[in-house]
């Protein structure tokens, strides 16, 4: 082979190369922008249920609570009952910190449990605003179960545990709610069982994590 003829094949082989590394570059660029069109798909909104909504309802409830509070000091024996904290504002409480964390957006227009993620898969949510126990419908289903924390709600400040096991999960079924019987016991024999987050924290603290500890403006 002449120097011409090693000089012609050189500039080939360069020609190549770059073309080589153009296509592996135009490749990896498709691939970034499909995963992220992937995950703006996945973290849309598809419920109509935003973050000021929430904000609305959760004022409108502290003010009721505050109502009945003034209300109540005036009164001899018989008070006024607060409402239980609103679902549909905890639920959605934790769909947004799900989408923070996980940068996937459950719905909350599910025609069973309380979110639902693409694949249906069902989230659950308790919520708990004093010392008493959490109550669980016999029949209930979910991939995860959430609990949020919202003893200060007033301050509009929330905690909320994952605790990453199914309603069929052997460890979870076998949770006692009291001395004799377990969760599963309870619901085999169509009653609800009740636990308190602390003795729920106890037995499953392996499985339990927090995933947002904060005020709801950090959700924005």
């Amino acid at each position: 082979m002449n120097e011409k003829s090693i000089i012609k094949f050189q500039s080939l082989f360069r020609n190549y190369i770059s073309k080589l590394k153009l296509n592996n570059l135009i490749i990896k660029i498709q691939s970034v922008v499909r995963k992220f069109l992937c995950k703006l798909r996945l973290n849309k909104l598809n419920d109509n249920f935003t973050l000021d909504i929430v904000n609305k309802l959760l004022d409108n409830y502290i003010d009721k609570i505050n109502l009945n509070k003034e209300i109540n000091k005036k009164l001899d024996k018989r008070k006024i009952r607060n409402d239980n904290f609103p679902c549909a504002i905890s639920e959605n409480i934790v769909k947004y910190a799900f989408s923070k964390k996980y940068n996937i957006m459950p719905s909350w227009n599910t025609k069973k449990g309380d979110l639902e993620l693409l694949d249906n898969k069902i989230l659950e949510v308790k919520a708990f605003s004093s010392i008493g126990p959490t109550s669980f419908g016999p029949n209930e289903m979910w991939y995860r179960l959430y609990i949020i924390d919202c003893t200060k709600f007033i301050e509009k400040k929330f905690k909320i545990y994952e605790i990453n096991l199914s309603n069929n999960d052997s460890k979870f079924q076998n949770i006692k709610v009291n001395k004799n019987e377990t969760f599963y016991s309870q619901s085999k024999n169509k009653r609800r069982p009740r636990i308190s987050f602390n003795d729920l924290q106890k037995q499953l603290s392996e499985n339990m994590k927090v995933i947002f500890d904060d005020s709801l403006e950090k959700l924005y």
